[in-house]
């Protein structure tokens, strides 16, 4: 199993909006921001210079949760449109 290692990372976060704070981590992690301090690293490998692309090559990526539902489907049919 692969080991993160997050030391003291530090960005400019909107203190009073947690959910914004996750989102900066993660958007840190996947390197579309660079922490202006701290250490990030995967497998002991440093993370802080890698760029998006690289990353995802690691198999480090994140997806966007998109919650495209159907209102008038039911709960099936939005399923299997999910699938296909």
């Amino acid at each position: 199993m692969a080991a993160w290692t997050i030391s003291a990372i530090s960005t400019r976060l909107d203190k009073t909006n947690t959910a914004n704070r996750t989102t900066t981590l993660f958007t840190v992690i996947c390197g579309f921001i660079r922490p202006s301090e701290g250490q990030l690293s995967w497998t002991g490998q440093s993370l802080r210079r890698h760029k998006p692309h690289q990353l995802a090559r690691l198999g480090i990526a994140r997806t966007l949760q998109g919650l495209g539902l159907f209102p008038h489907m039911s709960v099936l049919d939005n399923v299997v449109v999910g699938a296909n």
